[in-house]
């Protein structure tokens, strides 16, 4: 068990400009048995912590402190048997992804550059190019507040779209470890497959440097004035046409007076926290994106309080 003190969260967190908030007490540890143990004590104490793996879904707001967070990025050991992976809950989704489609077993081909651990998978219901680890999902242990491990099937989390019983708070507990199936396929056409879904990642998306993935459960269901917006960017694109392409971000947002907002966006549903100035600017981008869409449901995790 590695025990640390009074540490900035930015020392913890994905994202590189994360100012701000204090761990009280930062518990790593290195094996299953040693996060039941500690868990179970905490509840026993009644104590509240914070869970996390590696913080790839989480935006800790600069006023966010928190007197006790248990990361599970190192109790991370893979059973591999001949149908089915035992996995500890932080085990690498793409580290195991890799692996898996190295050996020409189906499922994980959009999972290679998917960061995070498959508990938190499991927990947010993560899926990347029609991949998902709750597609795979055999059964997970659970440990509850009461201290009692149960084991649990993939009808209990009530899946949604990026969502699950957990994560909107029906269910509670601690994610212990998770059981996937096994299906093995054609290996040359699944590394194939794995290959070009990357290689579509690396065009089409910024590298996971300074972003969090997806904001939004959607970003796709326009308001009426994201409608109106939308025709007006993509008229001014025909007129450009002959000289120069600009995406419909830019234009919308050059066009509704908030062209500060262009370096910190990529598309409608992914944000760059490229400076300490994007603490702010995210709050107004939210706003925006309020007016423009119909589905506001954040897909991130956000830790602390902010009123705008």
């Amino acid at each position: 068990m590695i025990i640390k003190r009074n540490i900035p969260i930015y020392n913890i967190s994905w994202l590189n400009h994360a100012k701000g908030g204090v761990i009280g007490v930062f518990y790593e540890p290195e094996t299953k048995d040693e996060l039941v143990d500690l868990c179970r004590s905490l509840y026993n104490e009644g104590k509240k912590f914070d869970l996390v793996g590696h913080t790839s879904n989480i935006y800790f707001l600069p006023n966010y402190s928190v007197d006790i967070m248990v990361s599970t990025r190192r109790v991370k050991e893979v059973e591999y048997q001949d149908n089915l992976i035992i996995a500890d809950c932080g085990a690498n989704v793409k580290a195991l992804a890799r692996a898996m489609v190295n050996e020409g077993i189906k499922g994980f081909e959009g999972l290679i550059d998917l960061p995070g651990t498959v508990a938190a998978s499991v927990y947010g219901n993560a899926s990347c190019y029609d991949c998902s680890i709750n597609n795979m999902l055999v059964s997970f242990e659970l440990l509850k507040e009461n201290g009692d491990i149960i084991k649990l099937k993939p009808e209990d989390l009530k899946l949604i779209k990026r969502s699950s019983a957990l994560k909107r708070g029906e269910l509670r507990g601690v994610i212990i470890s998770v059981t996937l199936r096994k299906e093995f396929g054609d290996a040359e056409q699944i590394r194939a497959l794995a290959d070009k879904n990357h290689a579509t990642r690396t065009k089409k998306q910024p590298g996971s440097k300074d972003n969090l993935g997806s904001i939004y459960s959607e970003s796709k269901c326009l308001s009426f004035l994201g409608v109106v917006f939308h025709i007006i960017a993509k008229s001014v694109n025909l007129l450009l046409k002959p000289v120069k392409q600009i995406s419909t971000t830019k234009i919308i947002l050059y066009i509704m007076g908030y062209k500060e907002l262009i370096p910190y966006l990529w598309g409608w549903n992914r944000f760059i926290w490229k400076d300490e100035e994007s603490h702010k600017l995210f709050w107004k981008y939210h706003q925006i994106h309020k007016k423009l869409f119909l589905d506001n449901e954040f897909e991130i995790e956000i830790k602390g309080n902010y009123v705008y």
